[in-house]
C-alpha cells in the first residue's frame, strides 16, 4: 500500500476503512471464524487484546486504567502529534502566522510531560 499513489482510496482499502485512513486491519479468522475488518487504533487494540487474551489486564481496575491510556493516545497524542508533524514538515513554512504550529508544539510538549510523569502500576 502506498499513500503516494492514493492506494487508501482504492475500493479494497475502503472496504476495510471507509474513512480511508490508517490503521486498518482484516482478520481472516475473526469472531466465529469469519473475516473481520476493523479501523481506528483503539478498536483494533482492544480487539487484538481480547482476541489474544494479552495486553489488557483481567482485573477491572487495571483494565480500565489501561483503557484510559489507550483513549489518551487516541484523543490526544495521535491527533496532536499528527498535526505537529504536518505543520513542521509540510505547512509551517508556508504560513506567516506561526500560532497554529506553536499551538501543536506546546500541546505535544504538554502531552509528553503527562506521559513522563505517569508511573504505571506494577504488572504481575
Amino acid at each position: 500500500m502506498s499513500f503516494e499513489t492514493n492506494d487508501q482510496l482504492s475500493p479494497e482499502f475502503l472496504s476495510l476503512n471507509p474513512n480511508n485512513k490508517i490503521p486498518a486491519i482484516l482478520d481472516p479468522q475473526g469472531p466465529g471464524g469469519q473475516p473481520l475488518a476493523l479501523f481506528e487504533s483503539g478498536a483494533i487494540l482492544v480487539y487484538l487484546a481480547e482476541k489474544t487474551g494479552r495486553l489488557l489486564p483481567k482485573d477491572p481496575a487495571a483494565r480500565y486504567e489501561t483503557l484510559q491510556w489507550v483513549m489518551f493516545q487516541m484523543g490526544g497524542v495521535g491527533p496532536m502529534f499528527g498535526q505537529l508533524g504536518f505543520f513542521h514538515k509540510f505547512a509551517g513554512k508556508d504560513y506567516e502566522d506561526k500560532r497554529p504550529r506553536d499551538r501543536y508544539v506546546a500541546e505535544s510538549r504538554r502531552l509528553l510531560k503527562v506521559l513522563d510523569q505517569h508511573r504505571p502500576a506494577a504488572s504481575g
